[in-house]
């Protein structure tokens, strides 16, 4: 089983897709971000991918390294099959020695040659994926607490996604490649080294010694194995024992912001002393069920990690279902802009009777002040119809 087979071809071109997308995003925006935390961060981790720890890389090695040693210890097995049953022929002692001794310093120095790039594809496998990891994380965090404060949204989003990806395939690749090295390298190399032995020069000043040894004391023992396949696992028992949790802070105006909201004003039009001292505080899932608490603090874990919700689909108390922590973020997400909605129409009800009672006293004050118009009018009209009256009469009489 070659090691194509294991790895498939679309991992490794997915991880030089994502990798080129990062060193595209990084390349474009130098200018703007080059001196930024999270910046530098994602720097060191495609240097750390493409230089240092090349992965792509390593899969070729892997393969030409098991396509030799097969290729060794297929031939070693077949001469030996071969030299039984050949018989001896009348050669030339001398020639014999010195062929013989030829070709065992050939097979000495291919064999070491193998067992170097087996250790150093081991390295790789195990301490330089933990690296590349480790380095993913370091720049994700820096990336979160820009996406918290609501700043360059469409670079980190872009950054995150490729992270998030390539994080998934190094792991899986550096899971398939150490299974491969374990079980189909390891045994057919240590038969070679334990049938032929290496052989190391050691030059002074006075003269050359050679001494032969077996070096097969480096081999990747089952507890290192182990050890190293279970951190390529995300699992709840792979969690840090101290439960070592990180708490991201931002700004919550930006956040609204972001969202499409904005912050309720008081009844007085301007925002408190108290809201502007809490505008750098976290929020929390408290928030959520309905707290007048402005600011605390939401924890994200560093590894995902899965909760019990109580299942009432089904109808039967007790029942739980497991949810990834993305669902539970989301879920949460929308509970803060529902419970946010919610203070906004308690607050637009509250100003309701205000408004309601200042409409009131206008209409009020119009209809008395159109009554008042109308009164003068009609007095006005009966004082000029007394006056045109009495001239009548007095003119009639005086006739």
């Amino acid at each position: 089983m070659s090691v194509g087979v294991v790895v498939s071809q679309t991992f490794l071109e997915g991880l030089s897709l994502d990798v080129s997308i990062l060193k595209s995003l990084l390349r474009r925006h130098r200018t703007s971000h080059g001196r930024t935390l999270y910046y530098r961060r994602m720097d060191m981790a495609v240097r750390c991918l493409q230089t240092t720890y090349n992965i792509v890389e390593s899969t070729t090695r892997l393969e030409t390294l098991t396509r030799t040693v097969r290729q060794k210890h297929h031939h070693q097995h077949h001469q030996s099959r071969h030299k039984r049953k050949q018989r001896d022929r009348d050669t030339d002692e001398e020639w014999t020695l010195r062929r013989d001794n030829n070709n065992n310093n050939e097979n000495d120095e291919s064999l070491s040659f193998l067992w170097q790039e087996f250790q150093t594809l081991v390295s790789i496998y195990t301490k330089g994926i933990q690296e590349i990891v480790s380095r993913i994380i370091h720049a994700s965090k820096a990336l979160f607490l820009e996406v918290s404060r609501g700043f360059f949204l469409p670079f980190c989003t872009v950054a995150l996604s490729a992270l998030a990806r390539i994080r998934a395939m190094v792991l899986h690749i550096g899971r398939l490649g150490l299974m491969h090295l374990k079980n189909e390298i390891q045994p057919d190399l240590t038969t070679l080294l334990s049938q032929q032995s290496i052989i190391i020069t050691t030059t002074s000043s006075s003269s050359s010694t050679t001494t032969t040894t077996t070096n097969t004391k480096n081999c990747l023992s089952t507890v290192e194995f182990e050890k190293y396949m279970n951190e390529f696992l995300d699992d709840d028992q792979n969690i840090d024992k101290n439960n070592n949790i990180d708490k991201v802070q931002w700004d919550e105006n930006s956040l609204l912001i972001s969202l499409g909201l904005s912050r309720p004003l008081s009844k007085s039009g301007k925002s408190t002393s108290r809201q502007d001292a809490n505008n750098l505080s976290a929020i929390s899932l408290e928030v959520a069920t309905g707290s007048n608490d402005v600011g605390v603090s939401m924890v994200i874990r560093n590894q995902a990690s899965k909760t019990s919700v109580v299942d009432t689909s089904t109808g039967s108390p007790g029942e739980s279902k497991s949810t990834g922590l993305d669902d539970d973020r989301i879920d949460d997400n929308m509970k803060f802009v529902q419970s946010f909605k919610r203070k906004q129409q308690q607050q637009q009800q509250e100003e309701r009777p205000d408004s309601q009672s200042k409409q009131k006293v206008k209409k009020q004050k119009t209809m008395s002040s159109a009554n008042s118009k109308s009164s003068t009018k009609k007095e006005k009209k009966n004082k000029k119809k007394q006056k045109v009256k009495g001239n009548f009469f007095d003119d009639l009489f005086d006739s």
